[in-house]
């Protein structure tokens, strides 16, 4: 709790940065449009789909691009910058890195997602990124699966927060725990909901404004079920629809995401935005290491 309290002073300066990147698309350097109706960026976005797959095959680029329900409902909501590639950021490999209370100074080479439903989610993604979190780590130490209510974290977290503006939930699941989703339907009152889980804490695998290292996000993974974290999104990240997504940029982050799994044979993670199961690869992304800045200020909870 001590933690989050200082960074609080960041996620107001994150909060904005958000709404920013939401609301002025025209600000970003290079190409970039904003569609306001339907009728207007239905032949745009056909025509920046098809310029995303000239640029992907020019650049030897190993990922597809095809038009899906999150593209089409938040085209005009982020960045479009096709310039000029820039490489990924080479990991940051650490020999071997604690986690809690167990330290794998090796992890294996892949390392496969435990298997939960994939939410459909928009916001910001901090709720659903939350909850994931959670819901896998709920799995791999009670062998359950459950689903916790994002509606609840939304409307009766501490902080304020609401579906687009906010941060991880993990202090909010180890001081005051996490309701069922059958528990919570919205527009209750927050008084007397039964709370199902609580974590016993929480910790950054670096800290809340860097990307962490490849080898202390492994260990959070293989022993708390996964991290949540930040990514940077663009028409590219909405856009994919399979294969290593390898193209990147330096800009800030802006949405909420889990890792949940590797493969060091292709240099990727397994990630997930919870956009529900017709996005990308049944709703799962592998991600280039480092690309997109992803794994910005990763985190787990811990429950014994």
């Amino acid at each position: 709790m001590k933690t989050l309290k200082k960074h609080q002073v960041f996620v107001s300066f994150l909060s904005v940065v958000i709404v920013a990147v939401v609301s002025f698309p025209a600000l970003q350097a290079g190409e970039t449009e904003s569609f306001t109706t339907n009728a207007d960026r239905q032949e745009p976005m056909e025509e920046k789909l098809d310029e995303m797959r000239s640029q992907i095959k020019r650049h030897g680029w190993t990922f597809a691009v095809d038009s899906n329900p999150v593209l089409q409902e938040h085209f005009d909501l982020f960045y479009y910058t096709p310039g000029s590639p820039e490489p990924c950021l080479q990991p940051t490999m650490t020999s071997s890195t604690s986690t809690g209370s167990v330290v794998i100074a090796r992890p294996p080479v892949k390392y496969s997602c435990i298997s939960t439903p994939i939410k459909n989610g928009y916001g910001n993604g901090w709720a659903f990124a939350s909850t994931a979190m959670f819901e896998k780590l709920i799995k791999l130490k009670d062998g359950v699966t459950v689903g916790l209510s994002e509606a609840w974290l939304i409307d009766c977290n501490p902080y304020g927060w609401d579906a687009y503006n906010g941060w991880f939930a993990s202090d909010i699941f180890f001081r005051d725990g996490a309701v069922l989703s059958g528990d919570y339907t919205p527009g209750m009152s927050c008084n007397g909901v039964p709370i199902s889980y609580q974590a016993e804490g929480w910790r950054f695998c670096g800290n809340g404004y860097s990307v962490a290292s490849t080898n202390s996000i492994k260990n959070a993974i293989m022993n708390y079920g996964a991290v949540a974290c930040m990514v940077y999104v663009d028409y590219y990240f909405m856009a994919y629809s399979g294969g290593v997504f390898n193209h990147t940029s330096q800009a800030d982050v802006n949405y909420f995401v889990i890792i949940c799994g590797w493969n060091d044979n292709d240099s990727a993670w397994t990630i997930t935005p919870s956009w529900g199961t017709g996005w990308g690869e049944n709703g799962y992304m592998r991600i280039a290491y480092g690309c997109h800045r992803i794994g910005w200020a990763a985190n787990y909870l811990i429950y014994e």
